[in-house]
């Protein structure tokens, strides 16, 4: 970890955790009523263009990234919800094609797979048998295309492509976005 730290120079960049998203059960309760969190978390990946803070955090993300100009490193709990979304964004901007950014995001499946059915034996050790629970333990800890499809779908519908949401709704410059073309292209 040091020698990658020493040798990348990261810059200090927005923590994409925010309380806003940590009571996620009955955040995602208010996109399936029934509970489904298979249907939830697209659902939930449609809405995230459109939420305020979702927008706060994202303009002061490529606000510093057109300013700062410097390796960066994204995180959040897990790195497949908000982290996946910012990358979406990054890597839309860069004129990466969809098909190429899915298939990034998916990369993560099998681990997160992994550890959501370890999640899964754990909570079943601890006495919980409600499938209902069970299956949002899975559904909350994996990677889906279904939700990175949403969010795409509804990004476009809402705004017309990624540019104009960063237009738009997140701040940003023409000139800011253009900057981060040829320095993040070398």
């Amino acid at each position: 970890d040091h020698i990658l730290k020493e040798a990348i120079h990261p810059k200090t960049f927005p923590d994409l955790k925010d309380p806003y998203f940590l009571d996620v059960l009955p955040f995602l309760y208010r996109y399936d009523p029934n509970g489904d969190m298979h249907q939830g978390f697209p659902r939930m990946y449609a809405l995230m263009p459109l939420d305020p803070t979702t927008q706060k955090h994202l303009h002061q993300a490529f606000s510093l990234l057109s300013k700062e100009k410097a390796t960066f490193v994204v995180h959040c709990k897990d790195g497949k919800d908000r982290t996946g979304f910012f990358c979406y964004l990054f890597l839309s901007l860069l004129g990466v094609s969809y098909e190429n950014i899915l298939s990034d995001y998916l990369l993560s499946k099998p681990n997160e797979e992994r550890r959501a059915r370890e999640m899964q034996k754990q909570a079943k050790t601890a006495g919980i048998d409600d499938p209902l629970i069970l299956e949002s333990i899975y559904w909350m800890n994996t990677v889906d295309e279904t939700n990175l499809n949403a969010l795409d779908a509804s990004l476009k519908r809402h705004y017309g492509s990624v540019e104009e949401y960063l237009l738009h709704q997140i701040g940003l410059t023409k000139e800011e976005i253009l900057s981060l073309r040829p320095y993040y292209l070398k």
